[in-house]
């Protein structure tokens, strides 16, 4: 499958300093490959640089990654 169908439901890291709708980086493991993806995530989601997101839905528009943090994901 494509790429972007295996990452979803995955866990990554976040690199950058913040994470909002227009930006975020986080770094993702791939049977062996470490990827830096490109996430977006609701502004008050309080996410910060080494937080643990779960990827649910790719965005091809604009080949993002739509986060959510990983305690709300295992809810």
């Amino acid at each position: 499958p494509p790429p972007e169908k295996v990452l979803l439901g995955r866990t990554c890291n976040v690199r950058s300093t913040r994470v909002d709708e227009a930006f975020g980086e986080a770094a993702a493991d791939l049977d062996g490959a470490s990827l830096i993806l490109r996430i977006r995530a609701k502004a008050d989601a309080g996410l910060k640089r080494g937080d643990a997101v779960v990827l649910i839905e790719h965005r091809p528009e604009d080949n993002t990654y739509w986060v959510v943090p990983e305690h709300e994901f295992k809810k």
